[in-house]
């Protein structure tokens, strides 16, 4: 997300899709890192620590850029029209694009849930709601990745097509890494 966050935001308030949900999504997951990175230097973590976090706040940003691109092409190809022959192929084309950004985008969420069990490990009780919020931006930065991978799954379906199985494999990885982002922040809300 190269642009100030007011502009980004004022251009995902558009009709045009790109960016979208998949992007609202890699910023979510990009704003649990920073917030990762801010808690594990109050705790004097490690410069290895640090970096992953960093490492996987640029990571998030990169699969928001992605995902916008994917999500622009694919309103390309559904806006063919109905009667273009090759429409069905573009869409199958397209969705199975989009669904590999919604991947990489849970691929990096579920790394950064790893990084939060660590982070919990060690962090003082100062920042504590700091990790609740990171917890809880993860796990809908996640829940969005998957809502839109899902939708991905269906469009290819709806245009002739059956997924990658590891598509679905995706899935319930994102899944179980979500659940377990929730419960983080479930347990620091309770106290």
């Amino acid at each position: 997300m190269a642009a100030p966050l007011r502009d980004w935001l004022d251009r995902l308030a558009q009709k045009d899709g790109a960016p979208g949900g998949g992007s609202a999504a890699g910023v979510l997951l990009a704003t649990g890192a920073a917030l990762l990175e801010m808690v594990l230097r109050y705790s004097d973590a490690d410069d290895a620590l640090l970096s992953r976090a960093s490492a996987l706040r640029a990571a998030a940003l990169e699969d928001e850029q992605a995902d916008a691109t994917a999500s622009a092409n694919l309103g390309a190809a559904l806006a063919r029209p109905r009667d273009d022959p090759h429409r069905d192929e573009a869409a199958r084309d397209a969705g199975d694009a989009a669904a590999r950004t919604s991947v990489r985008l849970g691929d990096t969420g579920i790394a950064l849930v790893t990084l939060l069990d660590e982070t919990a490990e060690r962090t003082v009780a100062a920042v504590e709601a700091d990790l609740g919020v990171a917890a809880e931006s993860l796990a809908a930065g996640l829940g969005g990745a998957l809502i839109n991978l899902r939708g991905d799954l269906a469009l290819i379906e709806r245009h002739g097509a059956t997924a990658s199985p590891d598509l679905f494999d995706a899935a319930d990885r994102m899944s179980a890494a979500r659940r377990s982002a929730a419960d983080h922040a479930e347990r620091v809300r309770e106290g």
